[in-house]
């Protein structure tokens, strides 16, 4: 039940922060400017920056993704001054857009329990799966129901160097430190999918999800009030109903215990039925030392249920990909990270994953 619980609150609030937006673009289009600025204050509005070949394109976006001020100063005319005045008195939290092609993305799937820890996992798999190191990076993520498994959520990440960040406030006579997001050329403006910088850029990012919820709820309570007349004549028939809610309540559970324990059984069977035609770990080990060229060695090889994972070094780390999709025992053999060079094995440095034909899903 904690795994339905925790893939239900995600959807739920995916669902209201949805229908806030929705909210809050009706609000503004039936309540004077004065009174929306005094209800959502500068807290809904943030300021896009995108550098472009003839200068600084600026926008005002609001939280619904109205852009509310557009403007484009040319190189000749820009200065951090120039955009000093064009903020005013309005502290607005700051956004950097930059390429597409400067971010590397990935996605890996946690169980949907394991949402509060979503933060420390997502530094982990950087750590084991990827080259990079967490000091050199920005990092930020978001996540979407799993489609293959309801109990479990796919996180997609979203990566960039910090180097390439600095290099891009060079020109707009910036620091890093003065933004709050890094977002893509590509995105709508829409910070759900940028990179959080600092503390506080978070913290403003989670208030804002909060007004937008209290705004939904708020819509849905005045919905509510509207239908409390015919609700209340219904009162006699919610309250038969409610007098047969606990013998069915009883039944049901009875019922999915019965499904529980069958679909139990089955399982067990089929994962005895797997392994026995399984290869074993050993086959796969023995596989990969004939496979594997002299001038190659592995530095980590894992098996989870059928899926296999190495990594090492080779003077040809580009070819092993098509060398390991001969084999008779793998398929869909991939690079799951970039190539690089270690200059200290004078080697290339791979990281390979492939899955084992014929294994059960539950490994052994």
């Amino acid at each position: 039940m904690g795994l339905l619980d925790a893939r239900a609150r995600h959807l739920l609030l995916n669902s209201l922060e949805r229908l806030g937006t929705w909210w809050i673009a009706e609000l503004s289009g039936l309540c004077p400017r004065p009174l929306l600025d005094w209800l959502l204050g500068a807290s809904a509005q943030r300021l896009w920056l995108t550098s472009s070949q003839t200068g600084v394109v600026v926008d005002v976006a609001s939280t619904s993704q109205n852009i509310l001020h557009h403007e484009e100063i040319p190189w000749t005319d820009y200065s951090p001054a120039r955009l000093g005045a064009f903020l005013g008195a309005r502290p607005l939290p700051m956004v950097l857009r930059l390429p597409a092609t400067s971010f590397f993305s990935r996605s890996f799937v946690v169980p949907a329990i394991a949402l509060p820890q979503l933060p420390a996992l997502a530094n982990q798999e950087i750590e084991r799966r990827t080259p990079f190191q967490l000091d050199d990076i920005l990092v930020g993520h978001h996540t979407q129901p799993d489609p293959v498994d309801r109990h479990k959520l796919a996180v997609i990440q979203r990566i960039i160097r910090r180097d390439l960040v600095e290099a891009a406030c060079a020109p707009l006579g910036l620091n890093s430190s003065t933004l709050s997001f890094i977002a893509s050329e590509d995105d709508e403006p829409d910070i759900s999918r940028a990179i959080a910088l600092g503390p506080s850029a978070a913290r403003s990012a989670r208030w804002n999800a909060l007004l937008i919820k209290a705004l939904a709820i708020a819509a849905l309570l005045l919905a509510a009030a509207g239908l409390g007349g015919t609700w209340w004549n219904q009162d006699a028939a919610i309250a038969a109903a409610t007098a047969k809610l606990p013998a069915l309540q009883a039944r049901a559970e009875a019922i999915r215990h019965t499904l529980d324990d069958a679909t139990r059984a089955r399982a067990s069977i089929q994962s005895l039925l797997m392994r026995r035609r399984s290869p074993r770990a050993l086959q796969a080990w023995e596989e990969i030392s004939r496979l594997l060229p002299d001038d190659s060695w592995l530095t980590e090889l894992r098996i989870e249920g059928d899926r296999l994972a190495i990594s090492g070094l080779s003077t040809n780390a580009a070819g092993l990909v098509e060398l390991l999709g001969k084999s008779a025992l793998l398929e869909d053999v991939a690079l799951n990270a970039p190539i690089t060079s270690d200059s200290m094995a004078r080697r290339d440095r791979f990281s390979l994953i492939a899955r084992i034909r014929g294994r059960a899903l539950s490994g052994g």
